[in-house]
């Protein structure tokens, strides 16, 4: 039986997609009950829900368990949820932890524990991913191109003046631990292991990155350099290859392609891929994918260098 805990993001996007595979009612902690009823897309799924008492309940009970929390309340929880016999497998949202080196030590845990473990960095699903990392592993000539992905947006919190974790470095938020890993991750499992520059704009609210820059290198890889701003007035999200002078993807979002708006379990665009995540989990081998372990030493090296460069965002 799937569980879930989170009653942001689990409600919104993992209960939908759980309740699409048809694997019977999903655990929820009966304290959602209040956020679920004011949620109206999500009452079509009230037949598929089990309420259990507590989270401590859920936790004993479900078989694959979804933690979609704070990064901070992910590494708090680890332990009682591996000590568990009933859990073989586990779905944690992104970021995994708050920083990479309590990153880390979960995954040595779980490692130890031999149960089934993923995280949820969606992206490498997405058609324009699949299509760049098809592009890196077919053609020879890439290896001489130099390419650039931008993103620009305003995030949520900053556009309404939002002082949360999602905001705050130290907390797994802001623009690399909350926004970037997700490139981290597809960098990382593409083959690059190597972070040439990097450059961190503090936010004038003294906790908060808001835009990051860098350029990744990897055996065999063209140089992959990223521009990611949160703060930005500007809505756009593209992916350039320069010798050839075009764009091998140019949207205003991530999710601005056929196969994310084509969903039908939900409104939010993210539970297509959210499927696949389960399925893939369920189907897994592996107990914690390489690319995990790559993902985090990739971050990792990042997160030396942003010790070393903090610069004020002029926004």
């Amino acid at each position: 039986m799937i569980g879930i805990l989170g009653s942001g993001f689990g409600l919104y996007g993992y209960l939908p997609a759980s309740v699409s595979l048809e694997m019977g009612s999903v655990l929820l902690p009966s304290r959602y009950q209040k956020v679920f009823s004011i949620r109206e897309e999500l009452q079509p799924f009230l037949k598929k829900i089990e309420w259990l008492d507590s989270d401590l309940d859920l936790i004993k009970t479900a078989t694959t368990l979804i933690i979609s929390r704070r990064p901070g309340d992910q590494s708090q929880l680890i332990d009682t949820v591996l000590a568990q016999p009933n859990i073989k497998n586990i779905i944690f949202e992104k970021p995994f932890s708050i920083n990479p080196g309590m990153a880390k030590i979960m995954q040595d845990k779980i490692l130890n524990s031999q149960k089934i473990c993923s995280v949820s960095y969606i992206f490498r699903y997405f058609p324009w991913a699949i299509t760049l990392k098809d592009h890196l592993v077919r053609n020879p000539e890439f290896e001489q191109e130099s390419l650039k992905l931008t993103w620009r947006f305003m995030a949520h919190h900053y556009n309404n003046n939002l002082l949360n974790w999602k905001r705050d470095h130290e907390q797994g938020g802001g623009v690399l631990r909350f926004y970037g890993i997700h490139i981290i991750a597809l960098l990382a499992e593409w083959g690059y292991n190597q972070v040439e520059k990097s450059n961190f704009f503090l936010n004038s609210d003294g906790v908060s990155y808001s835009r990051w820059s860098a350029l990744f290198k990897g055996i065999n890889l063209p140089n992959f350099e990223i521009d990611i701003d949160i703060k930005s007035v500007e809505t756009l999200f593209n992916v350039k290859r320069f010798l050839q002078a075009e764009y091998i993807y140019q949207g205003s979002d991530p999710f601005d392609e056929q196969g994310s708006k084509n969903e039908n379990i939900s409104t939010d665009l993210r539970c297509n891929y959210l499927r696949t995540l389960l399925l893939e989990n369920n189907s897994q081998i592996e107990v914690w994918p390489h690319r995990y372990v790559q993902a985090i030493n990739l971050w990792d090296k990042v997160e030396n260098d942003i010790n070393q460069k903090k610069l004020i965002a002029v926004n």
